[in-house]
């Protein structure tokens, strides 16, 4: 039954965004909110969410697939949850990790913009692999990062990072310049390498970024290394992490598991000067135990004026 629904889920999706499987293999998409948001709500105010979310595949316990079997759908395949976790925390502006376009795994489902389908809000999407086709899905595989707002987004960029050796997994920033009511904000959003030398070239293009950007910036993302370790010291020379000013607690956001606590704190939300932060929490209830092997973080924040 659990197959059965998953299933249903993908297609339901798919029918949803059949014009979307046309689609160019564009590194990024900006897309118009179906329903302009209100200038006035929470105007002060923005939240800021950063979600590695798995590419939608949740915990559920499901027997393994054997080995050299078809390529199928993961048992675990629930988009609209992911969506629910958005909607939920009524997040403003969302950096996304581990998003699909055209994996069987993933249903098929071009997941940026079904994602912006279901929340009504602008996006964009970085691809940092792009690979073959796969037999029914829609076209050319595609794997990286999305931003999602309620406000509209521009010059949406994705700029791929350095790497020690070719065979490890190439990685990105994508940045886009967010038009909010009280000004515009550009959003970095990452997901660094789980090999650590490659870390140490990657987070100092971080640091370079966050420097030349003349606007406030917020950079989020996986940045797969605890808050002490040296390579993240040239990147928290530029841009604060937002919660070692407003966190309580420890902050642990991976791994997410209905049983088991996380272990570790390796997603964050930085942010540059004209930025202040009200609050910053990790997202832990009973759906983001199942909705993804990261925990959300959701950071409340304010643009105080230009760099």
């Amino acid at each position: 039954m659990a197959t059965l629904r998953h299933a249903t889920t993908g297609i339901k999706l798919l029918f949803l965004l059949a014009a979307a499987l046309l689609a160019g293999r564009e590194a990024a998409f900006p897309q118009t909110p179906r329903t302009a948001p209100d200038p006035g709500e929470r105007s002060a105010e923005l939240r800021v969410m950063t979600y590695n979310i798995h590419h939608g595949a949740g915990n559920e316990e499901c027997a393994p697939r054997a080995a050299g079997s078809a390529p199928a759908a993961d048992c675990g395949l629930n988009l609209e949850r992911i969506a629910d976790v958005i909607r939920s925390a009524r997040a403003d502006i969302v950096g996304l990790q581990e998003v699909d376009r055209f994996w069987v795994r993933s249903g098929g489902v071009d997941q940026p913009r079904a994602l912006a389908q279901l929340l009504a809000m602008s996006v964009c999407f970085g691809p940092n692999l792009q690979l073959p086709n796969e037999e029914g899905a829609g076209g050319p595989r595609e794997y990286g990062t999305a931003i999602l707002s309620r406000f509209p987004l521009r010059d949406c960029r994705n700029e791929h990072l350095p790497r020690v050796a070719d065979a490890n997994e190439q990685r990105g920033l994508l940045s886009a310049d967010v038009e909010t009511p009280r000004g515009t904000v550009r959003v970095m959003v990452t997901h660094l390498s789980v090999v650590a030398a490659d870390r140490v070239p990657q987070t100092e293009e971080l640091a370079k970024a966050a420097a030349a950007s003349r606007i406030p910036t917020v950079l989020m993302g996986d940045l797969n290394t605890r808050p002490d370790a040296a390579s993240l010291r040239p990147l928290l020379a530029r841009a604060k992490d937002l919660w070692t000013l407003a966190g309580h607690g420890d902050g642990l956001t991976s791994a997410a598991h209905p049983q088991r606590p996380p272990r570790s704190r390796i997603d964050y939300i930085l942010a540059t000067s004209g930025i202040t932060a009200n609050g910053i929490e990790v997202v832990v209830n009973g759906v983001t135990r199942m909705a993804s092997d990261h925990y959300p973080i959701l950071a409340r924040i304010q643009l105080t004026g230009a760099r």
